[in-house]
């Protein structure tokens, strides 16, 4: 079974245990950012939050080349966060191609459907595990990463960095189906009515993605916003507040507002997969 760990949104745990049939496909996964497979080899789920993560700004100056680093920075790093098994079902949906190929979860399949073809699937959030904020050790983090760009002095000084906060096991269900012009072509399993008819297409598979999300301290939130100009527009548009002339205006009220708001913006600003650490002076 094809793993893949990923970058989700902060809200996203709280946002899967309301979801509804009512809600829109699109409104699943909106902050996905995916990361090489096979760092989950390497990492049980849960030893993963506490981690730094390092987003290395590129030479287009509008995206980042991001980075997991080990060396936890909690209050505690000697306990493991619990893995919480709780099998929620997220969305199930049947889809065309042009929907599903705007689908970030939905990408590699709907990279090899034709245009006729639709997907069905299902998305089940299988396990989780996740720190509060409370549990990181922000004295920690600061200075690990003021050693960090001490050894590293090519590091570009607009380099942001963040903690893991959140990492959830997601299981993706799916099988395609091709348009026939009737109920009779129709192989296999298939669907009849309502002027359409699907037959089977290929077997049903799952797939398995692990999703994170990243807590952010009050300058990475402003060298981010600073760095994306696009983004930043967009967040001038959106309901955080700037506190005059003065700044961001960091206040316990919305704090937590400018963190969903990277998280579900991140995905733009990061290409290609996270990765591990490819600095040897960075342990």
């Amino acid at each position: 079974m094809k793993k893949e760990l990923l970058i989700i949104g902060l809200l996203i745990l709280s946002f899967f245990k309301g979801f509804s049939q009512s809600n829109v496909a699109k409104n699943v996964w909106l902050d996905i950012v995916e990361l090489e497979q096979g760092i989950l080899q390497r990492h049980i789920v849960n030893d993963l939050p506490g981690s730094i993560i390092m987003l290395i700004p590129k030479t287009d100056g509008k995206s980042y080349n991001v980075k997991i680093l080990g060396n936890k920075v909690l209050v505690n790093n000697s306990k493991l966060p619990e893995i919480k098994q709780e099998p929620t079902l997220l969305v199930s949906d049947l889809l065309k191609k042009d929907i599903a190929v705007n689908l970030s979860y939905l990408s590699f399949i709907s990279a090899g459907m034709a245009n006729s073809d639709e997907v069905n699937f299902s998305i089940t959030e299988t396990s989780h595990t996740s720190i509060v904020d409370g549990e990181i050790n922000w004295k920690k983090f600061d200075e690990r990463v003021a050693k960090i760009k001490k050894d590293n002095p090519k590091l570009p000084a607009n380099t942001v960095f963040a903690v893991l906060k959140v990492a959830s096991v997601i299981a993706i269900e799916h099988q395609v189906f091709k348009s026939v012009t009737k109920a009779t072509k129709i192989e296999g399993f298939g669907f009849a009515g309502d002027a359409k008819f699907l037959s089977q297409s290929t077997q049903k598979k799952i797939d398995f993605k692990v999703g994170v999300a990243l807590a952010f301290s009050e300058s990475s939130i402003v060298d981010i916003l600073n760095f994306n100009n696009k983004l930043m527009e967009t967040y001038d548009k959106s309901k955080i507040t700037k506190n005059g002339n003065k700044g961001l205006n960091f206040t316990p009220e919305n704090n937590l507002l400018y963190e969903n708001f990277l998280n579900e913006n991140l995905k733009t600003l990061i290409e290609p997969k996270l990765s591990e650490i490819e600095i040897n002076s960075i342990e």
